[in-house]
């Protein structure tokens, strides 16, 4: 079994962009540039006849975590 993997996690937010474009232009495939930091990861399988599989799991990134769940924010973020 041939699998690999990719994540953005490992990236600084101002660099996932254009790794995750990277990673996906290996397989012919494009990331919206309005769309932001993204957050995602793939894995990839080349099966015996060659056929190569991909699954793909991103979304925007959830950088408001640190700020939307402290007790001194409101739910969308801002502070109270």
């Amino acid at each position: 079994m041939d699998a690999r993997g990719f994540a953005t996690d490992p990236f600084p937010l101002d660099r996932r962009l254009v790794a995750w474009g990277e990673a996906l232009a290996m397989f012919g495939l494009a990331a919206e540039a309005e769309a932001g930091p993204p957050e995602g990861r793939l894995v990839t399988h080349a099966a015996p006849l060659g056929t190569e599989l991909i699954l793909i799991a991103a979304g925007p990134a959830s950088d408001r975590a640190e700020t939307c769940c402290r007790p001194d924010h409101d739910g969308g973020g801002k502070a109270r």
